[in-house]
């Protein structure tokens, strides 16, 4: 397994994880009242913010990766 392909892989699981908090996150505003304050909405709001940040990071490490191989 190469390079890009272990970082394409994490890519893949980092999307699941985006969009399974994304729908809890969705889930607990809207079972707070749509209280975007409430601290479980803030916490899983923090929670997919470090994961995008990572998922982005990634991104571009594997753009640079993909530079470096041509």
């Amino acid at each position: 397994e190469t390079a890009q392909e272990r970082i394409m892989s994490a890519l893949a699981q980092l999307e699941s994880e985006i969009e399974e908090l994304r729908a809890s996150l969705a889930a607990v505003a809207v079972a707070n009242g749509g209280n975007l304050n409430h601290p479980d909405v803030v916490r899983l709001s923090m929670s997919l913010d470090r994961l995008i940040v990572e998922y982005e990071r990634l991104k571009a490490k594997a753009r640079q990766e993909k530079a470096c191989t041509r």
